[in-house]
């Protein structure tokens, strides 16, 4: 959980791992102000992973190494068709993709890292991205929350429990 004591400029962070943590605001802190809305973010060593309103962004040392951007997730997405695009239907208790959602539309809900690969849901589908920005695939799943356990991919279904891909490139589930 999150507090901000404006009065004495304060923000109290309550950790399920690690306590409570009181950061001093007026300190000097590392600020990106030019990323606008950032949805979620990795971190591996001296890089920082973004996934922001106007794309993605890789940073080294707080230096811009590489970004992708709203239309290129598109792209790709029209591009790199899944074949298993018919499966992953409501019928399937797979959340409905809108293939219409423009690039300006699309929206990253979590990323996780794995095998020095990212991993990030959003309204689009689900991008597989190595650690340099190049996207390496495209699955036609639409998942809010996901992890990764034994190497497997784990995702709640909001209405039909959870799915653990066993494989997500070749659409292999329980």
């Amino acid at each position: 959980d999150l507090v901000l004591d404006t009065e004495n400029q304060w923000l109290y962070i309550g950790a399920k791992n690690n306590g409570l943590i009181k950061i001093n605001l007026d300190a000097p802190v590392y600020h990106q102000s030019d990323l606008g809305l950032v949805y979620a973010i990795q971190v591996q060593e001296n890089q920082q992973f973004v996934f922001h309103d106007k794309g993605f962004s890789v940073f080294r040392n707080h230096q811009l190494i590489s970004s992708l951007s709203l239309d290129e997730f598109k792209k790709y997405q029209q591009k790199n068709p899944s074949s298993y695009r018919q499966q992953a239907i409501i019928q399937n208790h797979f959340y409905p993709l809108d293939d219409d959602t423009p690039a300006d539309k699309i929206v990253f809900y979590t990323a996780k890292l794995h095998q020095n690969h990212l991993w990030v849901s959003s309204n689009i589908g689900l991008f597989e991205i190595d650690l340099n920005g190049k996207i390496l695939h495209y699955s036609p799943v639409h998942l809010y929350h996901f992890t990764f356990f034994q190497d497997d991919l784990v995702a709640a279904v909001p209405y039909a429990g959870v799915r653990i891909f066993h494989d997500i490139h070749q659409f292999d589930y329980t």
